[in-house]
């Protein structure tokens, strides 16, 4: 009878269990070459076994859950079990590994929500990065990426183009310091100024537009018509016009010229409101007959 390890055959070589040791022996073989190759690498899995015996040694359970505090801060609330309870909970501020106080209210965040903004807000980041805009063309300046001017920038030139700009003042009002040029385009419509107003020099006055008015508004005016036979005379100063017609047979004078016998001579101011002086004629002789208007 031959008996082997693990044979439950073994009355009588009733079996060969050569297969199963066969395993056997290449299973410790195999734990053997594992533990060669830690000693060959402790430096590498050194560090990884001191987190795995400090684990099986603490044997201690805890408690992780990511939360917003009043001010819109994240923390990372850790609560630790003693073995019957958990511990108060303990905060640490991103990227910090003192305990903090949070601002109350607390908020916790679903962790699958958070990962998938953080995952939402990398490929963000990523895309501003590369210089390529979430949303190409133009689109509502919540959805656009903000720019900031140098700080030594030159200036930017501005087009108008062909339409107007148009400036609101919000319902308040508008300061301008310093002078602005105004030029002048089709009608300019002035209205409700208040205070005084300089002119330019030269420019006419209130009283001389006045005194414009009056004169080249229209006004009745007096005509007059009178005969002078073989005898002298003379036209008033601030008449309008007037005329001297000879309808005698003599030549009779006039300012010292002579008018001859079938002739008018007519005088006028030459414009609205403008008077002649005064003249003198003779009609000795002859007939005069004179026409005027003041």
């Amino acid at each position: 009878m031959s008996n082997s390890i693990g044979n439950l055959k073994n009355s009588g070589l009733q079996g060969n269990n050569f297969p199963w040791q066969l395993k056997m022996l290449q299973g410790q073989q195999c734990a053997c070459d594992a533990l060669q190759e830690i000693v060959d690498n402790t430096d590498q899995v050194e560090p990884l076994l001191i987190q795995i015996l400090a684990a099986i040694q603490n044997g201690t359970d805890f408690e992780a859950f990511l939360v917003v505090d009043g001010n819109d801060v994240t923390w990372l609330e850790v609560r630790i079990w003693n073995g019957t309870t958990f511990d108060p909970p303990v905060y640490f501020a991103v990227g910090s590994n003192v305990p903090g106080t949070p601002a109350p209210p607390i908020s916790y965040i679903n962790p699958n929500t958070y990962l998938a903004q953080i995952v939402s807000y990398t490929s963000n980041l990523v895309s501003i990065e590369a210089g390529t805009p979430n949303a190409l063309g133009q689109t509502t300046m919540a959805n656009s990426m903000p720019v900031v001017i140098a700080s030594n920038q030159t200036a930017i030139p501005v087009n108008q183009g062909t339409s107007p700009w148009v400036v609101g003042d919000g319902g308040g009002s508008i300061t301008v310091d310093g002078t602005i040029a105004a030029t002048q385009s089709g009608t300019w419509n002035i209205a409700a100024v208040t205070g005084p107003v300089a002119l330019p020099t030269g420019a006419a006055t209130e009283l001389t537009l006045a005194a414009v008015d009056t004169k080249l508004t229209s006004a009745v005016r007096t005509p007059g018509i009178r005969t002078f036979v073989n005898t002298t005379g003379n036209t008033l100063a601030g008449w309008y016009s007037f005329s001297i017609a000879n309808v005698g047979s003599a030549s009779g004078l006039v300012d010292g010229e002579v008018l001859p016998a079938g002739v008018t001579i007519n005088f006028d101011g030459g414009a609205l409101n403008n008077t002649l002086g005064s003249m003198t004629f003779d009609a000795t002789g002859t007939t005069f007959v004179l026409t005027w208007i003041s």
